[in-house]
């Protein structure tokens, strides 16, 4: 019952408050004695100060609005006449809304005057969606404000239309499948690319599509991230099925035979006699043992339970993760052999001791079987430098699609689905890679149609194009 309210109610983190345990102080379990009552109480105001103004780009543009004094106000009283000294300048941050304006395609057309008979049109610059009204700047704003601040196209129609443009929501959702189609190719890419690396990261989410043949409206179909890569070619792919089934995951780790770390989920199992080396989520474990601490009655057991032990030993393997974040894959292998193996030797020990005196099915019980069960895979990270020790940086990729979802709630087709899992893959990448996703969305819109070879288009991957390049040319526009 604790759980379930704490899951309804309490807050989602799992940061542990100071006043929920003292987990990383001094481990005194003892209360501190009770002061006594003071007979008056004196309260004191103290004006909290602000913080300091942070300065404004100094790129955005100025305009001066310049005051001055007439000439009567500078008349001194001495006789004298004033003059200028100095200037105190104070700014203001001004927001100019949308501007659109209407690109006129011109093509001239031209005759033969001496046979009358030969006419030429000069050829139109190729366009990311023929014959559409829209411009690759105003689809890369259209896919921006979905994808990145979860926007749906109904609300976006209401926005055009305040500001007299006229955008049904169902052209917008054709021209994003559309530019899915587009953007194919840069998917190949990142598909081998992300097959190059040394591992992959996975991980899946539900998902909502209402025109499924063969399916009802209210059936769960899922994404599946991944993300990985060599160096620091790294990329994010979504990939959407309607199943949460091994199979899926058969498909999408094909002829792949790295490391993949992933959650408990047996669906991933299958993969290991396919050749992949399955990695453990410490993450997921450490939320095992938050569970257990959260089911407690008061904060005086918790201070005292053996949950809260656990949870100390997994922050030293962090802290260890921590002081070679810096380092090397080759100098990050040393330390953890030298720091982290001790303590999950240490750990793997007590929890053999711990699972014959808990009970099984107590929230501690689950943490404690849970953390054995996987607990070949959650030390394999110790064997390369290059591996991670949590899934995290996959989950954090999921959560603009998670946050989006709460918005545009699902996807009429299947269709759409498999567009909005591009469009999101190659928003995330761009994004890890430091680019401002609409201005680098408006340059591959403007530049993929005129793409031929396949070193064309891998010129237009994230981290073969300058970010600050990219947000100048869509000020200066």
């Amino acid at each position: 019952m604790r759980l379930l309210l704490a899951d309804r109610f309490a807050p989602k983190s799992e940061k542990i408050s100071p006043d929920q345990l003292a987990l990383f102080e001094a481990q005194n379990t003892e209360l501190p004695p009770e002061e006594p009552e003071e007979e008056t109480v004196q309260i004191t105001f103290e004006r909290k100060r602000r913080g300091k103004r942070a300065k404004l780009d100094e790129e955005l543009q100025r305009q001066r609005i310049e005051y001055q004094l007439s000439e009567e106000e500078c008349q001194c009283g001495c006789g004298g006449q004033l003059a200028k000294i100095d200037e105190v300048v104070s700014e203001q941050l001004e927001l100019i809304p949308a501007r659109y304006i209407v690109l006129q395609h011109v093509q001239f057309k031209y005759a033969c005057k001496g046979c009358n008979e030969q006419i030429r049109l000069a050829p139109k610059a190729p366009q990311p969606i023929e014959k559409a009204i829209a411009a690759p700047g105003l689809l890369a704003h259209i896919a921006t404000t979905k994808f990145v601040d979860g926007v749906p196209f109904a609300r976006q129609e209401k926005q055009h239309a305040r500001h007299g443009v006229i955008i049904p929501r169902n052209t917008m959702a054709r021209w994003v499948i559309q530019l899915a189609d587009l953007i194919l190719p840069l998917m190949n890419l990142m598909e081998d690319i992300i097959r190059a690396g040394p591992f992959i990261q996975c991980d899946e989410t539900p998902y909502q599509v209402l025109k499924e043949s063969g399916r009802k409206p209210t059936a769960k179909s899922y994404f599946w991230v991944r993300r990985g890569g060599p160096g620091h070619q790294v990329v994010v792919i979504f990939t959407y099925d309607p199943s949460r089934s091994s199979a899926v995951a058969k498909e999408l780790f094909m002829d792949y035979t790295g490391y993949v770390q992933c959650d408990g989920y047996g669906g991933y199992h299958p993969l290991e006699a396919a050749g992949i080396t399955l990695l453990g989520c410490m993450a997921h474990v450490r939320r095992k043992y938050c569970e257990a601490l959260k089911a407690l009655p008061n904060k005086d057991l918790a201070q005292k339970s053996l949950a809260a032990e656990a949870i100390r030993t997994i922050k030293k393997l962090y802290a260890v993760e921590k002081e070679g974040k810096d380092h090397t894959p080759e100098q990050r292998y040393e330390l953890r052999q030298e720091k982290s193996v001790p303590l999950l030797t240490e750990f793997k020990a007590w929890l053999d001791e711990q699972i014959l005196v808990v009970l099984p099915k107590s929230a501690l019980g689950k943490a404690i079987s849970y953390t054995l069960n996987q607990w070949p895979r959650l030390v394999r990270y110790c064997d390369d430098g290059c591996l991670h020790i949590d899934n995290n940086a996959d989950e954090r990729a999921i959560r603009p699609l998670a946050i989006s979802r709460k918005n545009f709630l699902f996807s009429d087709t299947p269709e759409g689905a498999h567009a909005n899992a591009r469009m999101f893959s190659l928003i995330e990448t761009c994004k890890l890679h430091g680019h401002e996703p609409c201005a680098y969305l408006r340059h591959i819109f403007k530049e993929l149609p005129k793409a031929e070879t396949v070193e064309d288009y891998e010129s237009l991957l994230p981290w073969n194009l300058d970010a600050e390049s990219l947000k100048l040319a869509a000020k200066e526009f």
